[in-house]
């Protein structure tokens, strides 16, 4: 994602409204691109809701401390016609590192990492969002923020088709997994920074269930490999698969490809490849 310029996230409601159109007009959106996502926050939270912003910029809303869901909240219940526009939901954690190097910060790091505003966001959010489709977690620092609320956000966010997993430390990782396989609905999952063998500890009934994984695997090649082999019947119902190369050899992708076409026969699967690597 493009890093937004820092004037994005200031308060602006006086902001002359005809430019704000321009500027999305001329950005335009992509939902499989995320560039614009800065414009979602500039629009969303910093300018308070005041922008009668297009439908596609309600497409999208990051969550990240209580004054966000109370923004959000207010928001839903004053104007309903945003409630069957917003699709996906990102509960976004703060970086650990602002704890001890920005001093302002840290007193707002340590109130988001609390799990006061994500409660209330399970209380408040989901029955005013009839069509939301996926959820994303970022830099989640402990499962314990969400365990106690885990029965009551799997009733609350049982619907959810998608679900993206970002910056999760590996302790957190096999915490989460709980959320994976206790949502039934789930269909798509996109996990950033994780292994193969953390991928396993997702149960194989609802690995048999998702038809879309999209993995950002950390070079871990030849276990990549043996796991494949081994979950190949777990992943019988997958259709596409999407990995994310950093540091495989030529020899090593060839055989990646050769073990798709073994035991993902029914599948797309798709590999990015930096482009200085494809020179190597």
């Amino acid at each position: 994602m493009a890093t937004p310029p820092s004037t994005t996230n200031l308060r602006v409601p006086r902001f002359p409204h005809e430019i704000f159109e321009f500027i999305i007009d001329f950005i335009g959106y992509d939902e499989y691109d995320g560039r614009v996502e800065w414009l979602h926050w500039c629009s969303l939270v910093c300018s308070s809701w005041e922008y009668r912003a297009r439908p596609h910029l309600l497409r999208v809303v990051r969550l990240g401390n209580t004054r966000h869901v109370e923004s959000l909240h207010q928001a839903l219940l004053q104007k309903p016609h945003y409630r069957p526009l917003i699709r996906t939901l990102k509960f976004r954690f703060p970086r650990r590192d602002h704890l001890s190097t920005k001093p302002r910060l840290a007193r707002d790091a340590f109130d988001n990492l609390s799990t006061v505003w994500f409660s209330e966001a399970i209380s408040k959010i989901p029955r005013l969002l009839p069509n939301l489709y996926k959820l994303e977690f970022h830099r989640l620092p402990s499962f314990d923020i969400i365990q106690s609320e885990l029965p009551r956000f799997c009733r609350r966010f049982g619907n959810i088709r998608s679900l993206r997993l970002g910056h999760l430390t590996e302790q957190t990782f096999y915490q989460i997994v709980h959320i994976i396989n206790e949502i039934r609905g789930l269909r798509s999952v996109e996990i950033s920074d994780c292994s193969w063998e953390q991928f396993g500890r997702v149960h194989p009934f609802q690995q048999r269930r998702l038809s879309e994984v999209y993995l950002d695997l950390r070079p871990d090649f030849e276990g990549a490999i043996s796991a494949w082999m081994i979950q190949s019947d777990s992943l019988s119902a997958l259709r596409s698969l999407t990995w994310w190369s950093y540091k495989e050899s030529r020899d090593q992708i060839s055989r990646i490809l050769k073990c798709c076409e073994q035991t993902l026969r029914e599948a797309t699967m798709t590999i990015y490849i930096p482009e200085g690597q494809l020179r190597e």
